[in-house]
C-alpha cells in the first residue's frame, strides 16, 4: 500500500450558552479510524461515537442551554491520540481559544466538564469512564470514575442516575440499567465493568492541570468487548442491533443537559479558569510542553553537536519531582 503524510484537522464548533455562558462544557469524539490492516479500516464502531457527537450538536443547536458548549471532532485517534493531545496543547499552552479560557477570567469562569463519547451497539448500557489504559493508569481494565464531582452528581440521592431510573420507569415501564458505584480495596472508587483494556481520547487531558479537579469522563458502552474495533471486519453489516444505541443516547442527552444547567452544590473552584490551568501547585505550571534535542560534546571544537537517531525519555521522579533525560543511539 502507499503511505502518505497528511495533516488532518480537528473540527471544532461552538454553541453559546445563556445564563452561564462563561462556563464551558467540552464535548468530543474522534472521527477517524485505525486498522491493523491500514487500507482496510472500515471503522463502523468508531462511527457510532462521532454519530453520537453529531446528534448532540444537532440537539443543542436547537435547544437553549445555560452553559456554553465546545464540540470537537478529533483526528489522530489511532496515532497516539495525537488530535486530542494537540488540542490540549493548543488550549493550555498556545491560548488558541481565549473565548473559553480568558486571561482576565474571574472566579466561576472557564471549563466545567470534558465529556467524551465512545459508544457501541454491543449492549444497551452506558457508563461514565474517567481513565483508560493509554498512559497505563487503568485499574485492571476497569474504568475509574472521578470521585470529586462526577460521583456525587451522578450517584448521590436525587442524582442523574436516580432521575434516569425514575424516568424510564414512568415513561417506558422498564428498569434502567446502569453500573453501580463500588468501593474497591483501599477506599478506591471504581466501576468494574470493562472486560478488556481500552483507549479513550479523554486520556489526553490526564497528567496536566486539566486533570486536577476538573470534571472529565467518557460516555462509554459497558460490558462490551469492542473486539472488532481496529480490525478489517469492523463493518456496518457486523454491528449489533443499532436500537441498543437509543437508551445510551438518552442517558447521554439527559445527563449532559443536566450538567449544562445544574448550579446546586457547584462551587467556583469546580470551574477551571485560565489562572488555575496555567499556574497551579505553588506557582509551578500545571501543564508542560517539552522541545528536546539530544547533543554530544565535541572536544575538538568545544561545542555541542546534534546526536542523530537519539531516543529521549523524560521521567518524573514521583518523590523529588525532578525531571531527567536519557538518550542513546
Amino acid at each position: 500500500m502507499e503511505w502518505q503524510v497528511k495533516k488532518v484537522a480537528n473540527i471544532i464548533g461552538f454553541s453559546p450558552g445563556t445564563t452561564l455562558k462563561e462556563q464551558w462544557i467540552i464535548l468530543f469524539a474522534h472521527y477517524d479510524t485505525w486498522s491493523i490492516v491500514p487500507n482496510l479500516g472500515e471503522g463502523a464502531t468508531d462511527a457510532c461515537g462521532i454519530a453520537a457527537l453529531l446528534e448532540l450538536a444537532r440537539f443543542y443547536s436547537q435547544v437553549p442551554h445555560a452553559r456554553s458548549i465546545m464540540f470537537i471532532a478529533f483526528s489522530g485517534h489511532g496515532e497516539g491520540l495525537s488530535g486530542a493531545r494537540y488540542f490540549v496543547d493548543s488550549l493550555v499552552v498556545a491560548d488558541s481559544w481565549p473565548q473559553v479560557l480568558r486571561p482576565n477570567q474571574t472566579a466561576g469562569q472557564g471549563i466545567f466538564y470534558f465529556l467524551g463519547v465512545d459508544l457501541s451497539p454491543e449492549t444497551d448500557i452506558v457508563g461514565p469512564v474517567e481513565n483508560s489504559d493509554f498512559y497505563y493508569i487503568g485499574v485492571g481494565g476497569s474504568g475509574t470514575i472521578l470521585e470529586t464531582y462526577t460521583r456525587p452528581l451522578f450517584y448521590q440521592a436525587g442524582g442523574f442516575v436516580g432521575k434516569m431510573k425514575s424516568a424510564w420507569q414512568s415513561v417506558y415501564a422498564r428498569v434502567w440499567k446502569i453500573p453501580t458505584f463500588e468501593i474497591l480495596s483501599g477506599g478506591v472508587f471504581d466501576i468494574a465493568f470493562e472486560p478488556n483494556s481500552y483507549i479513550v481520547d479523554a486520556d489526553a487531558f490526564t497528567g496536566s492541570a486539566l486533570a486536577a479537579g476538573t470534571g472529565r469522563f467518557t460516555y462509554r458502552t459497558v460490558y462490551a468487548w469492542f473486539d472488532r474495533k481496529y480490525t478489517p471486519i469492523d463493518t456496518f453489516s457486523r454491528l449489533e442491533d443499532l436500537n441498543n444505541l437509543r437508551p445510551q443516547m438518552e442517558f447521554v442527552l439527559c445527563t449532559s443537559y443536566d450538567l449544562l444547567h445544574i448550579t446546586t452544590g457547584i462551587k467556583d473552584e469546580a470551574i477551571r479558569g485560565y489562572n488555575r490551568l496555567h499556574w497551579e501547585n505553588w506557582g509551578v505550571p500545571g501543564f508542560y510542553r517539552f522541545t528536546i534535542q539530544a547533543v554530544i560534546y565535541n572536544e575538538s571544537t568545544a561545542s555541542y553537536e546534534p546526536l542523530p537517531k537519539a531516543i529521549v525519555q523524560i521521567q518524573l521522579s514521583p518523590r523529588e519531582h525532578i525531571f531527567t533525560a536519557l538518550w542513546s543511539n
